[in-house]
């Protein structure tokens, strides 16, 4: 679905900062994030946070210092992880969002709204 990356899919520095997929042929979301020590670390939403199909989502992926990762799927808490490494991929003019992306086939649907607010 998103994939911020300094251009690159997975296994190297940048390569998901972080990456929001649906499994194939599911509703169920798979989360990935990287640190300058651990290009794929994440978690898989189960079957019984998938999302509804015919309604809209909101799903929201914080990192807080730490860094802790959260992800919300319409104001509650699906998963959350704590990568080994505290160091994040620092910001970069490089990041390339993509909406679907080039390394994978992508999913039918609708994005309303995106919002990215770097950390302080």
């Amino acid at each position: 679905i998103l994939h911020l990356t300094l251009g690159v899919d997975n296994g190297a520095l940048g390569s998901r900062i972080p990456g929001v997929w649906l499994k194939p042929g599911t509703t169920q979301l798979y989360i990935r994030s990287g640190t300058t020590m651990e290009h794929d670390v994440g978690c898989d939403i189960h079957a019984n946070h998938a999302l509804e199909l015919g309604k809209k989502h909101t799903i929201v992926f914080i990192v807080t210092e730490g860094p802790t990762h959260v992800v919300k799927i319409d104001g509650s808490k699906v998963c959350h992880f704590n990568p080994k490494s505290n160091d994040l991929v620092p910001n970069s003019p490089a990041t390339q969002l993509w909406v679907g992306d080039k390394w994978y086939t992508s999913a039918v649907g609708k994005i309303g709204s995106i919002i990215y607010e770097p950390l302080p």
